[in-house]
C-alpha cells in the first residue's frame, strides 16, 4: 500500500513537471520582459506528409559567429517557442516522428517584431535523412 502511494505521488509529480515543461515560450535573453515589437518568436511547427508527422522540438540555440565558434544554450522543458533579440542564430533540433528522431542544426536570421517557424521532415527519397527549414509567418511581408 505503501509503494502505490509513493508511485501515485511520483506519477503525479512527474505528469505536473512534463505538462508544465512543455508547450511553453522560452525567453533567450536576459533582464526583463521586452515587448513583441522588439524581439523575434520562433515556433515550432509540424511537417506533414502522407501517414506520418514530423515535429520539431528546439533542443539548444546560439548567437551565430563567423568563425563558427558557437557557444550553445541548452532548452529545457522543450519550449514551443523561443522569443529571441533580433539577430543570427543556430537552433539545435530534434526532429520527432513516432518513436524516432533525429538531430539537426538551422541557421536563422530573425527581425524585430516577427514571428517564424521551425520545421523538419525527412529527404525525399531518403528517408534515413532530414532536413529543416525556416519560414516567416508574420508580418506578411
Amino acid at each position: 500500500m505503501v509503494n502505490f502511494r509513493i508511485r501515485a505521488r511520483f506519477m503525479v509529480i512527474l505528469c505536473c513537471a512534463t505538462l508544465s515543461g512543455c508547450g511553453g515560450a522560452l525567453v533567450t535573453y536576459p533582464g526583463s520582459p521586452k515587448s513583441e515589437d522588439s524581439i523575434a518568436t520562433v515556433e515550432r511547427g509540424v511537417f506533414k506528409v502522407p501517414g506520418r508527422e514530423y515535429i520539431t522540438f528546439f533542443e539548444g540555440y546560439a548567437k551565430w559567429h563567423p568563425e563558427n565558434r558557437l557557444n550553445f544554450t541548452q532548452t529545457s522543458g522543450m519550449p514551443s517557442e523561443l522569443k529571441m533579440l533580433p539577430g543570427e542564430y543556430v537552433l539545435s533540433i530534434r526532429c520527432s516522428t513516432g518513436n524516432q528522431y533525429a538531430i539537426s542544426s538551422t541557421h536563422i536570421k530573425v527581425e524585430a517584431g516577427a514571428t517564424y517557424q521551425v520545421l523538419c521532415g525527412p529527404v525525399p527519397d531518403q528517408l534515413d535523412k532530414i532536413f529543416t527549414f525556416t519560414k516567416k509567418v508574420a508580418p506578411d511581408h
